[in-house]
This record gives structure tokens, C-alpha cells and sequence, in this order.
């Protein structure tokens, strides 16, 4: 069959599109031109109008077995890295052990590469697994002696296990590093002993379920309700919810409810959730306070507010790492940390750093489990009312992701810096930001946690009797 010019374009372009995201960063680059001339030095890519080449390479990409690989290995609630295959990779029989895998490795006290010196190297048991087999094997952590030593590994007898434009999932079980090529293999349908879920629920959750349950059907509402507001707040719910379940309102980065996170919205709202939020590590950072940051990058502040400080700046806006916003920023990961690139800058510079540790580390305190909790909402004599129709349940989140998921645009960071007028003091102003927060959609959850449950209200009995609820 003869395609058009058209046709053909859609197939080159998604297979370019498909590689060089892959890619880019793991290989080092930051241009996705750079990405563009690698593949062309390294892969053998047809001619412009080569449309049946083009199509064969977009057949091989097979990211629909990745997609289901992943989310099948996602509900097993245990800490995995991946590796894109690179030809230089197999050339050289070297891979780099990017933050991600280093990251398991140490969690894991399978190995720590800030430990080890420079030309060291270590030698761990490691496990090939088929769709049908284990191979049992070794991998070699090391740092050579060359530049700065950077972290690097490699996995024998694995020339034969992977290819080229594969991706490889690595975790750490019983002090041994299993890889699995997604790309390749179908794991949904094995039988190996560590493809096990665990589908139980915790006794604060079945706890709290029960609560929301029987709250089902009650208006809940907001106790601070102001019948003067000008807009809804998102905050809303939540509180309506807190006070039917007798929670202290509290802004702690700690869970709310027994070690359970409490996050709830109106059903007819398709917003962002915030999982946690952080302050930049401001040492790592070029400005030193955000006074300095919505300074630089920041629009005017209101009229009220210039008069009574000239020059005031504010700032309310999403930031993504898939392309700049209105005020030219954009999120860039590199070194174990996300960086606030300014682009109107000459050499696009990065303002606000955080480290990936710290990260990692705020997303595990907020959310060992979370209620996500979807209400559907009426107006009774002016006043909102709230009604509980369904809750997500999640647990334990795959911290190894959270970069990753930040630089696919998944996770998004949100500034909301602005002037408030004393309470005390008329025309009195004091600057103040509610996080940097850092959201993700309740649709993507299952990319960040290992399960999602979802419960629709009021439980049926099935449901009660399959998770213990009584």
C-alpha cells in the first residue's frame, strides 16, 4: 500500500519522537536535536521517503507491551529502576547507573556508590528473568578511575537478554538484583513466586473506610463556610470532609487520619491534586529566597499592593518540564535534583534547585497511604453541600519514580506566591507563598503508587466481605 507524504511524516515523526524522549537523558543530552544526530550516528534509520522502513521501526517500539509490563510490575508495591538500552551500551558492555538505580541500590543496602572509590569495584548476584526462566548471573558495580568516576554497572550473560531501544527493569530482592526486559517479555502471565500482590488493607484503613461509609448520603459542609466569597475554594471539601470525621484542621506535611492522608475535591473538577510541597534546597539554588525569585521571573503585583510597596511582584503559575510556561519557566532533572530554568535568561539559567533526596523523602512522609476522596456537591440556601460518592485507596508509593514522572510531565509544580494584607494592619502587606506544591492527576495515580483501589459509596457487601470491612 502506498501512503502519502503525510503517512509517511506520522510514521517518522512518532518513531523520532518515541526514541528521542527516551533518549535524551539518558544518554546525557539536553537538546533534542543532540538526541536527533546520536540516533542518526548510532541507529540505522531509513531514508526520508522510506515508508515501509519507517513503519517497521515504529512496529518494533512495542510500547503497549512496555505499558502493560509495568503497570502489572507497578502493583507489586516493590521499588524498581529502568534502563533504556543504548547500542553504546552493548558496544562497550557498560551501562551508567542513573539516579533511579542508584537510588534502589541503596534503599536496598544492595550496594552505595558514594562510598566506593574510584576504581573500585563490586561484585553482586543478579538474576535474568524470562517470561519462562530465572538465569542466574552476577553484575559488576563500579567507578572507574577516568573524569569523576561516575557510577556504572553491568549485567553478564545479558548480550543475548536485550537489544537495542529495550527498556529493563531493575529491583532488589533477597540481596539480589533481578532484571526484567519489559520490552521483550511478557511477565503478566508467569507464575515466578515474586509476582505476588498483596491486596489487604491496612487496619486504619478499613478503620476510616467505615467512617466514610457511614457518613454516606450526609451533607457534609465546610464549618468556615463564608456565604460572601466571590469563588469556590479548593480547600472546600477538605474541610468539610476533616470536620465530619472530627479532624483538627492543620497544615503539618504529616498525614492526617492515623497515618492516612486525607485528599478530597468536588467530582465535577478535573484539577491537579497536590501530594506535598517543598521549598527549594537554597543552597543548591542561585537565588537565595523567593523575595529574589518572583523578582526576577514574577508580573505585578495589584494596585493596592504597588502602592504601598513599589515594584511588588507575584507569582501563580504551573511549571512543567515538557515546555516553557507564560513566564518562560520550565523544569529540567539532572544530578539527582529538578531545576527551575528561566529560559528569558541568556544562558537559560536555573534559579531554585531541590534535590531528589529531599524529594523522595517529602512524597514517602505524606503519603504511606492516602485517601483520595471524590465528592459530588448541591447548594442548599446559598451553602455548599458536600456528598462522598467514591474514594481511591493508596499505599507505599514507588519513590524511584518520582523524578521520572516530574520530567514526563507527570507531576507538575505549582508556585503560588503573593501578597496578603494584615488582618491587624490596613495596607499593611507581607509576601507569602502556600508551598511550591507539587500535583498530579487522580487519573495517574496508578503510575506513582502500586495499587489504586477504588471504592464506590455506600460498599456493597462483597466488597465489605473481600477486605474485611465489618
Amino acid at each position: 500500500m502506498q501512503l502519502d507524504s503525510e503517512e509517511i511524516l506520522d510514521y517518522r515523526e512518532k518513531y523520532l519522537s518515541y526514541m528521542t524522549f527516551r533518549i535524551k537523558k539518558r544518554c546525557g543530552f539536553k537538546k533534542e536535536e543532540d538526541a536527533i544526530t546520536f540516533l542518526q550516528k548510532n541507529y540505522d534509520l531509513p531514508a526520508a521517503d522510506d515508508v515501509d522502513g519507517w513503519k517497521r521501526l515504529c512496529e518494533t517500539m512495542r510500547p503497549e507491551l512496555e505499558v502493560k509490563n509495568e503497570r502489572f510490575l507497578m502493583q507489586l508495591g516493590r521499588e524498581f529502576a529502568t534502563l533504556f538500552v543504548t547500542p553504546v551500551i552493548l558496544k562497550k558492555s557498560i551501562a551508567d547507573a542513573n539516579e533511579s538505580i542508584r537510588y534502589i541500590f541503596d534503599i536496598a543496602r544492595f550496594h552505595d556508590y558514594t562510598t566506593q572509590a574510584q576504581g573500585g569495584k563490586t561484585v553482586r548476584a543478579a538474576v535474568l528473568v524470562t517470561d519462562e526462566k530465572e538465569v542466574e548471573t552476577q553484575i559488576s558495580l563500579y567507578r572507574p578511575k577516568t573524569k569523576q568516576g561516575d557510577p556504572r554497572f553491568w549485567l553478564y550473560k545479558s548480550g543475548s537478554f536485550m537489544s537495542a531501544g529495550d527498556k529493563v527493569v531493575l529491583f532488589i530482592l533477597d540481596e539480589k538484583c533481578y532484571a526484567l526486559n519489559i520490552s521483550r517479555y511478557d511477565y503478566t502471565e508467569s507464575n515466578f513466586s515474586f509476582l505476588s500482590f498483596n491486596t489487604s488493607l491496612s487496619p486504619a484503613a478499613k478503620e476510616l473506610l467505615k467512617r466514610l461509609d457511614s457518613l454516606y448520603g450526609q451533607p457534609l459542609i465546610n464549618p468556615k463556610h463564608d456565604p460572601n466569597a466571590k469563588k469556590q475554594h479548593d480547600t472546600d471539601v477538605g474541610m468539610a470532609v476533616e470536620h465530619a470525621l472530627k479532624i483538627q484542621a492543620n497544615s503539618s506535611k504529616e498525614p492526617d487520619y492515623n497515618g492516612i492522608e486525607l485528599k478530597s475535591w468536588r467530582a465535577e473538577k478535573k484539577n491537579r491534586h497536590a501530594l506535598f510541597t517543598k521549598v527549594p534546597d537554597w543552597n543548591s539554588s542561585r537565588v537565595k529566597s523567593i523575595v529574589d525569585f518572583v523578582s526576577t521571573v514574577g508580573y505585578d503585583a495589584p494596585e493596592e499592593v504597588m502602592a504601598a510597596i513599589p515594584n511588588a511582584k507575584e507569582l501563580r503559575c504551573t511549571v512543567s518540564a515538557l515546555s516553557p510556561n507564560p513566564q518562560s519557566l520550565k523544569l529540567e532533572i539532572y544530578s539527582d535534583a529538578v531545576h527551575e530554568l528561566y529560559l528569558q535568561a541568556t544562558d537559560g539559567e536555573d534559579l531554585l534547585t531541590w534535590l531528589g533526596a529531599s524529594l523522595r523523602a517529602s512524597l514517602i512522609k505524606k503519603h504511606p497511604q492516602t485517601f483520595w476522596i471524590e465528592c459530588s456537591t448541591k447548594k442548599e440556601n446559598g451553602i455548599e453541600e458536600f456528598y462522598l460518592d467514591r474514594i481511591r485507596y493508596t499505599r507505599s508509593p514507588m519513590v524511584a519514580k518520582l523524578l521520572e514522572l516530574i520530567e514526563q510531565g507527570i507531576i507538575t509544580l505549582d508556585h503560588m506566591i503573593g501578597y496578603k494584607e494584615s488582618r491587624t494592619k490596613k495596607g499593611a502587606f507581607s509576601l507569602t507563598e502556600k508551598g511550591p506544591s507539587w500535583k498530579i492527576h487522580h487519573e495517574d495515580l496508578a503510575q506513582l503508587f502500586p495499587e489504586v483501589i477504588i471504592f464506590d459509596l455506600p460498599l456493597d457487601q462483597k466488597v465489605k466481605d473481600k477486605y474485611g470491612i465489618y
